[in-house]
């Protein structure tokens, strides 16, 4: 299994909250993009930096649930990777878990946590990959699985939706060494201090803040009908020791998050 790389959060000096800042560019920026899994808080920062910066927001460089595949990223795009803490987001999952496969087992938690991940492309699929996230295919792939969400390495399906996090997780911070301008910082982190979290952004790179603060309260994800109402105090102590052994703690750890109910 590939290792994490070495990876040190910048201390928090000047900053909200410890993140990965880095401005390899010195060209004002024009556009950014969010790069984070589902449910892990990517539309909430997307409208709350476009909407606060005369900033454009693209889909230029690759799927923003997926991996980095972009050939280059442009001196004046920034790029902020987002990830949320382990237990609320495989809840979350669970509950709007987006276009499963339905080899996914979604009658319980229980299952759903043992079950190998996969989703399939929905209808339509050819436009909708090549229009949003920059991607085309032969022909249409409706309802086909989408390989996208395999493996990058073996090209097989993630034993496990933990598995395909800590994977997720790994290459999203690869944008550490990748030249490009960055943030990297938590849901949490960014929905509990968005005010200074724009200062923040705005002082790193030059960027003045529009002059009325949206704060962002209405909802911004998609309704998904079948959502469900599972929660974290849910979860039984047996599949909570099944989750637990599946994460990976020292990732997890150097994102700052334990591993607790």
């Amino acid at each position: 299994m590939p290792q994490i790389p070495d990876f040190q959060f910048d201390p928090p000096q000047g900053q909200p909250f410890p993140t990965v800042t880095r401005r390899p560019f010195d060209e004002p920026l024009a556009d950014f993009q969010v790069f984070g899994e589902r449910n892990s808080g990517t539309n909430f920062v997307e409208q709350l930096v476009e909407r606060n910066f005369d900033l454009e927001r693209v889909q230029l460089y690759g799927w923003k649930h997926g991996f980095p595949v972009s050939m280059g990223y442009h001196r004046r795009s920034l790029i902020l990777f987002v990830y949320r803490d382990p237990i609320d987001w495989t809840v979350s999952m669970f509950n709007t878990p987006h276009a499963p496969h339905p080899d996914v087992k979604l009658d319980s938690f229980s299952e759903f946590i043992r079950s190998e991940w996969a989703i399939f492309n929905r209808r339509n699929s050819r436009r909708v990959w090549r229009q949003r996230w920059n991607a085309t295919s032969r022909g249409e792939l409706d309802f086909m699985e989408n390989t996208f969400d395999r493996h990058p390495e073996t090209g097989k399906r993630f034993r496990n939706v933990m598995e395909m996090r800590r994977s997720k997780l790994v290459a999203g911070l690869s944008f550490r060494n990748r030249i490009c301008n960055l943030i990297i910082a938590s849901y949490e982190d960014i929905r509990t201090n968005k005010e200074p979290f724009l200062d923040y952004l705005s002082a790193q790179f030059d960027i003045p803040r529009s002059d009325t603060f949206d704060p962002i309260e209405d909802k911004v994800s998609p309704d998904v009908r079948a959502k469900k109402t599972f929660k974290r105090a849910d979860i039984s102590p047996e599949d909570f020791a099944y989750l637990a052994a599946e994460l990976d703690a020292d990732v997890e750890a150097q994102l700052g998050y334990a591993i607790t109910p």
